[in-house]
């Protein structure tokens, strides 16, 4: 991966989720992963657990639980997190161990929107050069997959 993000211009993380994201549009959740979401999610396994034994984006396993009504959907509420200083540091801890916006929102011990996180992130002057969005294009998603064919 490490060689692929270095061919492509972007992180390791990126080509990751770029690459789970091309091989799972056209593969629609099937019966037994949602017999799987149901089972660890009873079981109590973390979303990290669910994403890997279900090789999805961690935003896919929420949704999922969140269709099968295993936890509540995110951001129906109609209300915005208020941010207490104990959040804000919450952040500021995660964010200084190194880990980008996803790994934050996973680890967070409050329920708050990926999008949420990145504002806040910004308002507090946390910037990160390296993990601005950057959208793929069609010519480099076709690049990766020739690369992806490659190394298969």
């Amino acid at each position: 991966m490490y060689e692929l993000a270095l061919k492509l211009g972007r992180s390791v993380e990126a080509v990751r989720r770029k690459r789970l994201l091309l091989s799972r549009r056209a593969n629609p959740w099937t019966t037994e992963e949602e017999n799987t979401v149901r089972q660890l999610t009873i079981e109590g396994k973390s979303s990290a657990d669910l994403h890997d034994a279900l090789q999805r984006s961690p935003q896919s396993v929420r949704a999922k639980q969140a269709a099968l009504g295993l936890i509540p959907p995110q951001g129906r509420s109609g209300r915005r997190h208020v941010w207490s200083i104990q959040d804000a540091d919450e952040l500021l801890v995660l964010y200084t161990n190194g880990l980008n916006d996803a790994h934050i929102w996973e680890k967070l011990s409050f329920d708050v929107s990926f999008r949420a996180i990145e504002a806040k992130r910004r308002s507090m002057g946390l910037l990160n050069p390296i993990m601005r969005p950057k959208y793929w294009t069609t010519e480099e998603s076709d690049k990766l997959r020739e690369l992806l064919a490659w190394l298969e």
